[in-house]
């Protein structure tokens, strides 16, 4: 299945976003795959949730504090954090408590590793679907979506 063929699905919108995160190059089988069970995974999970627990009322969902980590998301999400290095999980905490994206430059002076390390690190979550890489006016931000800022804070930060 194509990226053309996907394009044109509106129920992957995500899917898209998260491509334009990686070149043509970097864009495998094994990668698309990937990508599409992350987000039927995310999109199902959100919509079990309401239907068990709001009786599929929308908008009562939408009041409540976001975002929800239940019980099988926290599970695949510890798989994932279970195979990071040291370097990768002191990136993740140190964005799970920035309130904003940081340039490459910011984060380079604030932690406490060393460039290699870090290049090596964002690369490594990059990769792994991990980071969030905003490009705005000519500079590159890395951050975390919401869910796993809410699951670095709540499992490994310090603070």
């Amino acid at each position: 299945m194509g990226i053309k063929e996907r394009s044109q699905n509106p129920a992957i919108a995500d899917y898209n976003i998260i491509l334009n995160y990686y070149s043509q190059s970097e864009i495998t089988p094994n990668i698309e795959t990937k990508i599409s069970e992350i987000i039927n995974h995310l999109r199902n999970n959100r919509c079990l949730i309401v239907r068990e627990l709001f009786g599929g009322r929308v908008t009562e969902f939408l009041q409540c504090e976001m975002p929800i980590l239940d019980e099988s998301l926290q599970f695949q999400l510890s798989q994932q954090f279970q195979r990071l290095t040291q370097a990768e999980l002191a990136i993740m905490s140190h964005l799970a408590n920035q309130p904003q994206p940081l340039p490459f430059s910011q984060f380079l002076n604030q932690i406490q590793l060393s460039p290699s390390e870090l290049v090596n690190g964002v690369r490594s979550l990059r990769n792994r679907f991990l980071l969030e890489v905003i490009e705005e006016k000519e500079i590159t931000l890395f951050s975390l979506n919401p869910v796993l800022k809410q699951y670095v804070k709540t499992r490994y930060s310090d603070s």
